[in-house]
């Protein structure tokens, strides 16, 4: 192999063989920025033959890494390399060697257990903040320069952390001035010591060894109740009063009152029996449903034997059934036949019934059962359209009655 003579100006030549004969030559350069092999075949016929190889595909493995390819596709002069890549990039070679963004994140993470907390170190770099293990509930803190932040610690909430307007309440805290608390608030299971407040909106006061009290030195108080009053509990039913002690009666209780005056009371039911001093005598009660003597009583409209005053008016039907405790006079119309029934009769009611002919008239009836007439027969209806007959009964036993005719063709 000949070397061909150097300038400045020329591009370094390096001259061959052909691998067909091995004897013609081929010119070889070298790119002297670049370094790049510079083949020229006489012909134009391309490279037909590379590393012993004749594919019109060439594959180097193993460049840089098992997992690239260089792929080489020869078309005539035209040659196309193409790099492959297959799997992960390892962290070496600037990758995570993992397959999702979470598992990328993870590798890449400073932090190492439950709880870690990632933020800006020293020039921003990741750094890890380990949570908090203590059983004390803690907070992030940080306090910077003015210019410049600093790393967060966990640390708990002093009064310093606080605004000016807010005050920090304890266990114990003590001390004069005002705390005013959002409308409606949840306080479980407040000791409220000493109340000064004029008023307190849902208060429950609870059990004291001493009770509570309302204060007042010299001056007088007043507990007003807007609704009601429940007293509970095994003390529930007493109540002590300024100048005396009493009992609270209760709405079902049973107590004894003495010595009260009851204004315009309700009394439902009397449980128990004997005599009721009245303001001038002494008298018995009488009972609803007792059978009792009464001397020298006036008797104001009263409904004697069940029986009941004013007229009712029925209305037809092929069976019309006169209601006994609803009046002890019935009319009705006929607008047809008719089989007359009773029902509610008080043995020794007396009742009348009043039958009605329509426009039509000829209407008959059938009688109710065990009926003594007076005479011995049953009287004859009058027929007259729109005339009537009036009859009247004693009940004098179960289903036994008396009848007597009071008019007809009225």
């Amino acid at each position: 192999m000949a070397q061909a003579p150097r300038d400045e100006n020329f591009i370094p030549t390096l001259l061959g063989v052909s691998s067909a004969d091995y004897v013609t030559p081929v010119p070889v350069a070298v790119d002297p920025v670049t370094g790049a092999l510079i083949v020229n075949l006489p012909g134009g016929s391309g490279i037909t033959e590379l590393n012993g190889l004749t594919a019109s595909v060439q594959t180097f493995s193993a460049v840089s890494g098992t997992n690239v390819t260089l792929n080489i596709a020869s078309s005539g002069s035209t040659h196309t390399f193409t790099v492959g890549w297959t799997g992960t990039l390892p962290i070496s070679l600037g990758g995570t060697g993992q397959t999702t963004a979470a598992g990328a994140f993870n590798v890449l993470s400073p932090m190492t257990t439950l709880g870690d907390i990632i933020y800006g170190g020293t020039s921003g770099a990741g750094t890890r903040l380990a949570g908090n293990t203590t059983t004390t509930k803690q907070f992030l803190t940080q306090t910077g320069t003015g210019t410049a932040s600093a790393a967060p610690v966990w640390g708990a909430i002093t009064t310093g952390d606080l605004p000016s307007n807010v005050t920090l309440l304890g266990n114990t805290t003590t001390g004069t001035g005002s705390i005013v608390l959002a409308t409606s608030p949840s306080l479980t299971t407040p000791n409220i010591g000493v109340a000064t407040a004029t008023s307190v909106n849902g208060l429950t006061l609870t059990s004291n060894a001493t009770g509570f009290e309302i204060a007042g030195g010299t001056t007088s108080k007043t507990f007003v109740i807007t609704n009601s009053l429940t007293f509970s509990g095994t003390d529930g039913t007493t109540m002590t009063f300024p100048s005396a002690s009493d009992t609270v009666v209760g709405e079902t209780a049973t107590q004894t009152l003495t010595n009260k005056t009851l204004t315009s009371p309700t009394i439902s039911t009397i449980l128990n029996t004997g005599t009721l001093t009245l303001p001038t005598t002494t008298d018995t009660l009488v009972g609803r449903a007792t059978t009792d003597t009464l001397t020298n009583k006036t008797l104001t409209k009263p409904t004697i034997d069940g029986s009941t005053g004013a007229f009712t008016t029925d209305t037809y039907a092929s069976t019309i059934t006169f209601d006994m405790s609803a009046s002890n006079n019935h009319n009705v119309t006929l607008t047809g036949n008719a089989t007359l029934a009773l029902s509610n009769v008080s043995t020794g009611q007396i009742f009348t019934i009043k039958l009605i002919q329509d426009s039509t008239g000829s209407r008959t009836v059938t009688w109710f059962s065990t009926i003594s007439w007076a005479g011995g027969t049953a009287p004859t209806l009058t027929t007259t359209a729109n005339k009537a007959d009036r009859f009247i009964f004693v009940c004098t036993g179960s289903g036994t009655y008396e009848g007597f005719i009071v008019g007809q063709n009225i």
